[in-house]
């Protein structure tokens, strides 16, 4: 289970502090809250007592974990799910029920940080590839002459898409490893494609594709055999690093040949 600190602001009574705690064990997804108010019954209302008590906690050396390096006090929220969405929506209700009297702290709020930064940039990065690809793949096909361009851009797109409905449709946690394998999708879009163009002779680009078909399959066949070495790793982030880099390769090369080919194979005469 991962942690999240939950910072009190200096001066903040004892009572106030019980009342933000019994309204934060509401929270979704937090299993049990960790603090000093462990060692107060609910039944002390006596706010000398309680300073008492709570003095009494902090100098032992479990009560010094309750406290920031700022030396305000704080409690420890275990969570039960630590993806980036589970993350954010504790991170919300947090500080719906702290306002300005509490605030979250912790390596995983920060990384959640990173990780919406990190979707913002793979969102542009997308678009913006797919966008260049394009340009570069109709800049190609005028200059080799060819009329179904169109098929190119259709097939290139496949790979990509596909990793990005499947990550939608399967609700999959996009992080730091989801971000790498779709970015990885991405720039392999068109790299077969631009192949495929500058190989077809007089304009033909189903003579390109036969030409680099075998090509185009060992290429992905060895991307997806150096992928393999990720699964004996002793840590499940590289193995699923490699489930989505193999998806993300096979995909890509059924997009660049085999959809090209099922577009253009009703193309009798062996121009394109």
């Amino acid at each position: 289970q991962n942690e999240i600190s939950v910072e009190f602001k200096k001066g903040l009574s004892y009572l106030r502090k019980k009342e933000l705690i019994r309204e934060l064990e509401t929270v979704e997804n937090i299993s049990f809250i960790q603090g000093t108010h462990l060692a107060l019954p609910d039944q002390i209302t006596d706010p000398s007592l309680a300073h008492f008590i709570e003095n009494q906690v902090n100098d032992t050396d479990s009560g010094h974990w309750f406290y920031s390096e700022t030396k305000q006090e704080r409690i420890i929220l275990n969570i039960q799910k630590s993806d980036m969405q589970s993350v954010q929506k504790i991170r919300n209700r947090v500080e719906q029920i702290c306002l300005q009297e509490c605030f979250p702290a912790a390596e995983i709020i920060a990384f959640s940080d990173f990780n919406q930064q990190l979707l913002k940039t793979l969102k542009e990065s997308y678009f913006f590839s797919l966008i260049f690809v394009s340009l570069i793949l109709i800049f190609l096909g005028r200059a080799t002459k060819n009329d179904k361009i169109w098929a190119v851009l259709l097939s290139s797109a496949v790979g990509p898409t596909f990793m990005l409905m499947t990550f939608y449709i399967l609700q999959v946690p996009v992080d730091l490893v989801t971000s790498i394998g779709l970015s990885v999708a991405v720039g392999l879009a068109g790299d077969n494609a631009v192949q495929y163009l500058l190989s077809g002779k007089n304009s033909n680009l189903k003579s390109g594709l036969i030409k680099k078909a075998r090509a185009s399959f060992l290429a992905n066949f060895l991307m997806v055999l150096l992928c393999v070495p990720f699964f004996f790793s002793d840590f499940s982030t590289p193995r699923w690093l490699g489930i989505i880099l193999i998806v993300g390769f096979v995909m890509s090369y059924i997009g660049d040949f085999w959809v090209l080919k099922g577009l253009i194979k009703d193309d009798q005469n062996g121009h394109s």
